[in-house]
């Protein structure tokens, strides 16, 4: 009778949680960790009255309610793959209440630290969150290389211009391996579309660094500028002298004519 009894009580939080009745559904589901004898169910009941909560959208109570499941099962072997989700589930609710960058990605961490503990394998469903856990701080990062660009502002010299460029093409080819190689655990989890993303990311970041290079501006060095303006006025002069020759051959060839 009291396996019935407990059997009755998880089949209705089910059929609540099916209606999205999630606060009726939480009721059930803690009347049922409290009364079963089966471990197993009893995590799993504990688990889904946090769940409810995060289905719910309250989010402090959702948080509070997960770091609570984590308290009663860390140390539990067979919780892994709950835990992993718990922590995943807090670090959600977090992005929902907008707390600081920081937090947030204190929590994505959190999430990956917890998968790297569980012992759960590549693939699993553990490995999804911390997959994109782990996607997320490393974007945050590499996207900070998105607006990288040459500027070599205006040098003194041709030799200071090309100094210049040389120094910042070499340092944003540092930055972009260094971007570039964050994503490199990702693939390690298993999962195919965290997977494909981080190589997506990667090809992006050196697609930054090449357009950076072939868009690199031509800034006129002093030295060169002067020497420039210089055989320009050069030319000018030469110019001058020339047209001027040729208009006094004509008033000459003109005089000539009306002589005749």
């Amino acid at each position: 009778m009291p396996e019935r009894r407990e059997n009755a009580l998880i089949n209705a939080a089910h059929i609540l949680e099916y209606q999205q009745d999630y606060a009726k559904a939480a009721q059930y589901y803690a009347r049922a960790a409290e009364t079963t004898s089966n471990e197993e169910d009893r995590r799993a009941a504990y688990y889904r009255v946090a769940e409810m909560a995060f289905k719910r959208e309250l989010w402090p109570k959702a948080i509070a309610e997960m770091k609570s499941f984590i308290k009663r099962y860390q140390s539990d072997p067979a919780a892994g793959e709950v835990i992993v989700q718990a922590y995943w589930r807090i670090a959600q609710a977090r992005a929902k209440l907008k707390v600081p960058q920081r937090d947030y990605h204190a929590a994505l961490q959190d999430v990956v630290a917890a998968y790297a503990r569980s012992g759960q394998s590549k693939g699993s469903l553990a490995a999804e969150y911390a997959a994109e856990s782990k996607f997320i701080l490393v974007d945050a990062e590499s996207g900070q290389f998105e607006d990288f660009a040459i500027k070599p502002g205006i040098p003194k010299t041709l030799d200071a211009y090309v100094k210049t460029v040389m120094d910042q093409i070499n340092k944003g080819s540092v930055e972009a391996k260094a971007a570039a190689e964050g994503y490199n655990p990702i693939p390690a989890y298993g999962r195919p579309k965290w997977s494909i993303a981080a190589f997506v990311r990667q090809g992006r970041v050196y697609e930054v660094l090449a357009r950076a290079v072939l868009n690199t501006p031509f800034a006129m060095p002093a030295d060169l500028k002067k020497q420039l303006k210089k055989s320009m006025n050069t030319s000018e002069r030469k110019f001058a002298f020339k047209l001027k020759t040729a208009f006094g051959r004509c008033l000459t060839s003109k005089s000539d004519l009306s002589n005749v």
